[in-house]
């Protein structure tokens, strides 16, 4: 894929996926943190556990593919 623009505002836009892929990553950080600093039991807690293990593995792909992205529009800056 290739973009075809200001290669400055390229530079600027790969920066900012770049920082919203950080962000994604740091959320994804912080609620796994926390999911496993809670001290809960039984059905209920196995089911949540599990929702939030596939809710987390899906932010962090988001967080990869933004980051992709963001290689890709730098590269067009070339």
């Amino acid at each position: 894929m290739e973009f075809q623009g200001d290669s400055a505002v390229l530079r600027m836009q790969g920066a900012a996926l770049r920082s919203a892929a950080a962000e994604v990553a740091d959320i994804a950080r912080n609620a796994d943190h926390r999911l496993g600093s809670m001290a809960f039991r039984g059905p209920a807690a196995d089911r949540f556990r599990a929702q939030m293990d596939e809710r987390l593995t899906r932010l962090k792909r988001v967080g990869h593919e933004i980051d992709d992205l963001a290689r890709l529009v730098e590269e067009s800056a070339l």
